[in-house]
């Protein structure tokens, strides 16, 4: 497929109508920090013209852009609907819970084709691909999703326990690199770090 027809499909995804709501159950989920209670049930809305600007505007840092996208198209997260509570539930995710939001926005919003552009690393002819991601991308549930610190064993024996990286985190990170510190990565691998 050309980038020409490529474009076409695009357009004709986002004319076609799709719901404008979807329910997912997410691969980890939200662990109250109180009652312990997981919620995996999120119900989103497509991206409106609000979320579009946002995501073009050069006004809003691009690491703060994925949470405001997530958080004003995550519509609720199990029974709760209250927008700041959702918000701060969202933050709270783990980011594989958060990439998978992604991808259930995208399919709210545009449907489940979507196209690929691989190049081949022999001839380097690019190519397009349509996939499905509602019946292609194999989503995995977490073993068990309320686990959220682990340890491991390093290469020198010792033991590490840290806690799965969150929303949260990333913002966390995200202040460290725009401070343009050289220990970006020790800092954010050492926020994670329960014991070493």
């Amino acid at each position: 497929m050309s980038e020409a027809a490529e474009q076409i499909h695009t357009l004709n995804q986002m004319e076609t109508a799709k719901g404008s709501l979807g329910v997912f159950q997410l691969p980890c989920g939200y662990l109250d920090p109180e009652t312990q209670e997981l919620i995996t049930e999120v119900q989103v809305r497509e991206i409106t013209g609000v979320e579009e600007d946002m995501l073009a505007s050069n006004q809003v840092p691009g690491e703060q852009k994925m949470s405001q996208l997530l958080s004003s198209c995550v519509v609720r997260v199990g029974n709760v609907l209250d927008r700041s509570r959702v918000h701060q539930m969202v933050s709270d995710l783990v980011i594989g819970d958060r990439v998978f939001l992604l991808f259930a926005i995208r399919r709210v919003t545009l449907g489940d084709e979507l196209p690929i552009r691989e190049e081949c690393p022999a001839c380097k002819v690019k190519s397009l691909f349509m996939i499905n991601i509602g019946e292609e991308l194999k989503i995995k549930p977490m073993k068990d999703p309320k686990k959220r610190i682990h340890d491991v064993t390093l290469p020198s024996g010792k033991t590490a326990r840290f806690r799965v990286a969150t929303g949260s985190d990333e913002a966390r990170v995200a202040k460290i690199i725009r401070r343009q510190r050289e220990d970006a990565l020790s800092q954010s691998l050492l926020m994670r770090l329960e014991l070493l």
